[in-house]
């Protein structure tokens, strides 16, 4: 097995205790978009017609051609596809179980809502080939198709046409299918709501039950998946700053959230305190961003500080968490508005691995988001950047399926994230 294969694995948020596991549990009891405008997931009255509706050789489901294979990806070699059976499988069945689910985990809200298509008690939101065994199909991403999947698979690109006229055509057909009901996933704050709806909503005795405690990283997330996509040059050489920089931002606010419910849910102060971890870590990239001028976030480390002496008091630390997530949420809003260029991707990834922090006494918590901005932000990487990215690696995680992790050093992964820092270009 290679490293590659297993950054992968773990980049979907996944462990040998549930391979091919996607889930999010939400704090409240009944799971819905409640205060979320972006994504609007199943809120939508269009209906969802299916990943079969996508699958024909001359739209999707092409073997192999590009622009035309999206279904075979996703079908062949992407984790969201296993998002459903995977309850069904022993270890799913064992943490549902522990955790204290009423039911079986393929028939639960709290399982289905980010495992598959949740939209078992909508019956008029089905299409002809909605198949809730599809698990974390193309509409999760992309929103139903009732309306835009006709006019998405009429042709559009006159023959001959190249270049920039090509790509005016791209975007107005894309345009037409958004106005449609379709999803923008091609901008950054639908793209990044998305995917944390799902991958920031874990219930602290949901992993004390065995469940995977899931990480997110946005480009490394997009640099591990199986790519089915393209980013058009209209985003601009610093896109990938931008989205590590506004990922970082919304994680904070996500772990917030999670925190505070985790306070108002009154659970162990151990639990608290990993969930103020996660939250400190992203806090702690920021603070490296802000030092070279991407952001200023003296209001988001003062309240990260307060909210650390608020641990023994789950009234006072669920009312600054809220607090503190109001300011993440402007900070994110200030990373999208704000402008990147190419060069701010290296200057990232120095910065980070120069950094005393990180370099001194980082949790793991800031080792696992340091390892993947800096592996999601090194594009093709030459082989001594390729090694040092390894080193990282494998102080965090496990070489093989079934081996459990190494003791986590500190010292020693500080050690080689300084190495990271001298093969910068």
């Amino acid at each position: 097995m290679t490293s590659k294969y297993f950054r992968f694995v773990i980049g979907a948020g996944l462990c040998s205790l549930v391979l091919f596991c996607l889930s999010s549990l939400s704090w409240a009891q009944d799971i819905t978009m409640a205060g979320r405008t972006v994504p609007p997931k199943v809120d939508s009255p269009l209906k969802f017609t299916g990943a079969g509706s996508c699958n024909q050789a001359k739209c999707h489901g092409h073997k192999s051609k590009p622009r035309a294979n999206e279904y075979t990806t996703w079908a062949k070699a992407e984790v969201h596809s296993a998002g459903y059976s995977v309850l069904f499988e022993e270890d799913s069945q064992k943490i549902g179980k522990d955790f204290g689910l009423k039911g079986k985990p393929e028939e639960s809200k709290e399982c289905t809502v980010c495992h598959t298509l949740s939209i078992e008690d909508k019956p008029d939101l089905k299409g002809e080939k909605y198949d809730v065994n599809e698990g974390v199909t193309c509409e999760l991403c992309h929103g139903p198709a009732e309306q835009y999947l006709e006019p998405h698979a009429k042709p559009y690109e006159p023959k001959g046409v190249t270049g920039d006229e090509l790509t005016a055509k791209r975007a107005e057909r894309h345009d037409q299918s958004v106005k449609q009901g379709m999803w923008n996933a091609k901008d950054p704050r639908t793209r990044l709501e998305t995917c944390v709806f799902c991958h920031y909503q874990i219930n602290g005795n949901m992993v004390k039950a065995g469940h995977p405690s899931l990480k997110f990283e946005m480009g490394y997330f997009q640099k591990t998946m199986p790519v089915h996509w393209e980013e058009t040059p209209d985003k601009g050489e610093g896109f990938p700053a931008k989205m590590m920089a506004a990922s970082q931002a919304i994680s904070l606010r996500e772990s917030l959230l999670s925190l505070k419910g985790a306070a108002k849910a009154k659970l162990e102060k151990g639990l608290l305190q990993d969930g103020f971890n996660q939250a400190q870590s992203h806090g702690n990239v920021l603070r490296v961003l802000s030092g070279i001028g991407i952001a200023d976030i003296k209001a988001i480390e003062s309240g990260l500080k307060d909210l650390s002496k608020s641990l023994g008091d789950a009234g006072a630390l669920a009312s600054k968490a809220e607090k503190l997530a109001g300011q993440a949420e402007s900070l994110l809003n200030k990373m999208l508005q704000a402008k990147y260029d190419a060069g701010q991707v290296g200057k990232i990834v120095k910065a980070l691995a120069s950094d005393s922090h990180f370099t001194s006494s980082p949790s793991r918590e800031d080792a696992i988001q340091a390892f993947m901005i800096v592996d999601g932000l090194s594009v093709d990487p030459d082989e001594p950047m390729l090694a040092a990215i390894d080193e990282l690696y494998f102080g965090l995680f496990a070489e093989e399926k079934g081996q459990e992790p190494p003791a986590y050093d500190a010292k020693v992964f500080g050690q080689n994230l300084a190495a990271v820092a001298t093969l910068v270009k």
